[in-house]
């Protein structure tokens, strides 16, 4: 392996592997062993077959990896739209997709709840209203108030009372006494109503106060709750605009490489066609040249698919036939065009002949010898 410039590497390889492989060609060229040459040609396929292709034995041939018999620009293209890659823009839409997925809210949390909880179970756990006026401050109040004002009542009526007996008492002193002191009870048992009412709204507005006090705070509840609500929406939003550009943007990416895939493919397909028909016709033309006696050119027997021995084989054995037979046989193959291009004279005989030679279909001392075997009934 030389150090050669190969129209492949150089067009195939980014800048950094083609370097490289000019390295290893140096490699190979300041080798002083088999085994360095070896083992520096090996380095310089191991870049290659990153890309799909093999350089052959000296580095300068394009042997594609896929085995078809398809031009090395082809061949690139189906290795590059082989299996779809995501472009950039796709990459991005998804990293954003992603960054959008990662953001998803978690459950709704209430900070309200325990207090919502605590005001309910007072207000369905009061109990019912009642009253008791031995428990009632004010009641008690107005008790030792109008007690104390009865007993001074009383003691001012029965001495009254006494001081006109001459100081004495008696019956009608006492009892004009207690009389008093009934009358300051009566007026504690009026103010009784007075202070059921009191106590019964008192009851009420603490009720209501609770009441309240839910509505409040169930309020404030609805409000973060809604907040929440909201985010959620937004994360939704988000979400779907975010599914959509990512879809989109794969979607008319994979369509780009389908389409440039499929033109790959059917450049490959009809390449490999025209390959199969060029060598089915290069195997054919030369089989008629061979079982003529005529031996190709080297180019055509490679584009056959005929090994030299076996094209020289054919030939001679058909010589052979040739030289065996009676002297009396009719030319076949191409010597047969020959003789016949022969009756139109000397000079479409001559110039079909050198036509022949130049094509590569005949051997110098074949032309020589055909036309001057034709030629001589002419002159």
């Amino acid at each position: 392996m030389a150090t050669y410039t190969s129209q492949y590497d150089k067009k195939y390889l980014n800048e950094e592997d083609y370097n490289l492989v000019q390295q290893y060609k140096q490699d190979y060229a300041n080798a002083t062993t088999p085994e360095e040459r070896q083992q520096a040609h090996a380095n310089a396929e191991a870049v290659r077959d990153k890309y799909k292709y093999s350089g052959g034995g000296d580095g300068s041939e394009y042997i594609g990896n896929s085995g078809l018999n398809i031009s090395p620009d082809t061949d690139q293209a189906l290795n590059k739209y082989g299996t779809y890659t995501p472009s950039a823009s796709v990459n991005a839409a998804q990293n954003y997709l992603s960054q959008v997925q990662s953001s998803k809210p978690g459950g709704y949390v209430s900070k309200w709840e325990g207090q919502i909880t605590d005001i309910y179970n007072k207000i369905v756990n009061r109990d019912k209203f009642s009253y008791d006026l031995n428990s009632d401050m004010l009641y008690q109040q107005y008790k030792d108030q109008y007690s104390a004002l009865g007993e001074m009542a009383m003691l001012d009526t029965m001495g009254q009372a006494a001081g006109l007996t001459g100081g004495y008492a008696n019956t009608y002193a006492q009892n004009a006494g207690q009389q008093a002191y009934q009358n300051y009870l009566r007026q504690l048992n009026d103010v009784v109503p007075e202070l059921y009412g009191m106590a019964r709204d008192q009851y009420n507005q603490e009720t209501q106060d609770l009441y309240n006090q839910f509505s409040m705070t169930q309020t404030l509840e609805d409000t973060d709750y809604g907040r929440y609500r909201d985010t959620v929406s937004d994360y939704q939003w988000e979400l779907g605009f975010a599914a959509d550009q990512y879809n989109a943007e794969r979607n008319y990416d994979f369509g780009v490489y389908e389409s440039n895939r499929n033109y790959a493919m059917n450049i490959a397909n009809m390449e490999s066609e025209q390959a199969s028909e060029n060598r089915s016709y290069a195997y054919d033309t030369a089989m008629t040249m061979l079982k003529s006696g005529v031996m190709p050119s080297a180019d055509m027997l490679s584009q056959a698919g005929i090994s030299d021995a076996d094209a020289y084989s054919i030939a001679q054995a058909a010589l052979s036939k040739g030289n065996g037979g009676g002297g009396g046989s009719e030319p076949t193959g191409i010597e047969a065009d020959i003789k016949d291009m022969a009756q139109y004279g000397l000079d479409a005989l001559s110039g079909y002949v050198w036509e022949l030679y130049n094509e590569g279909a005949i051997t110098a001392t074949q032309r020589r010898q055909w036309y001057e075997k034709y030629s001589k009934d002419l002159s």
